[in-house]
């Protein structure tokens, strides 16, 4: 399984307080299946606004302790924004932001992007469009936690069918304690264009929103089959980040 959304990097946002429990989120991670996950601490525009080379620092040491507690965990940079044109064009202008931007590969620009609950929704389709004029592909994070998910279907399936990626906590589909609707919203935009959707634990420490992926497994599989799992959560987000080939 790849981890698409991740506050694990110890002691930078609202995430892990420190190195401790960083090292324990990684094996909680390991144990529930997963092999990379990608470090997203918030940045661009959004209240914690955290500088790359910060990000850059504590991902180097983080890497450098799983190694020596050898807990088999890839970590992949990365980083979560808001979804507004300052964040945007902050982005082309430091694309180490995009998830697991690589110098060798400079093309392929994805970047992950949050809605807060005072931004509209509608407004990310504008977003998009600036966004895909200037060659960024965005994955919309969590938008089931959004107060007008459910009233925007439509316009999240049409944002999807013009490219726009979303991605589902993991936690929130194990769940199943969202208002009425929620859930079938949820199952009809996968069921609709499942190659537009990626999972993440959207984790912050070892007990809010837990860095366990396998959590929403027999769920997805009871909606559709084990294809579609596999698909949700290796080969579409292998193919976002440049992994397969």
């Amino acid at each position: 399984m790849i981890d698409m959304h991740s506050h694990i990097l110890p002691g930078i946002d609202d995430g892990a307080r420190d190195m401790a429990e960083s090292l324990v989120m990684a094996e909680m991670a390991v144990a529930g299946g997963v092999k990379f996950m990608v470090t997203t601490p918030h940045g661009l525009s959004s209240p914690f606004n955290v500088p790359f080379a910060a990000r850059d620092s504590v991902l180097s040491d983080l890497r450098h302790e799983l190694k020596r507690h050898n807990i088999a965990l890839g970590l992949l940079p990365g980083m979560e924004c808001w979804s507004d044109e300052k964040a945007l064009n902050e982005a082309l202008a430091h694309p180490e932001c995009f998830m697991n931007y690589r110098t060798e590969d400079p093309k392929r620009k994805c970047l992950l992007v949050e809605c807060p609950p005072m931004f509209d929704l509608p407004m990310v389709e504008d977003l998009l469009f600036q966004a895909q004029v200037k060659g960024i592909g965005l994955i919309l994070a969590h938008p089931e936690r959004h107060p007008a998910f459910r009233r925007q279907e439509c316009l999240l399936m049409a944002m999807m069918d013009k490219g726009l990626t979303l991605q589902f906590n993991a936690e929130d589909i194990r769940k199943r304690r969202w208002p009425w609707g929620t859930e079938r919203v949820t199952q009809r935009l996968i069921a609709g264009n499942p190659t537009q959707i990626v999972l993440g634990s959207d984790t912050h420490s070892k007990d809010k929103r837990p860095p366990n992926m396998a959590l929403a497994h027999e769920v997805i599989c009871e909606w559709f089959d084990e294809a579609m799992w596999q698909q949700l959560s290796w080969q579409n987000p292998s193919r976002l980040l440049g992994l397969q080939g």
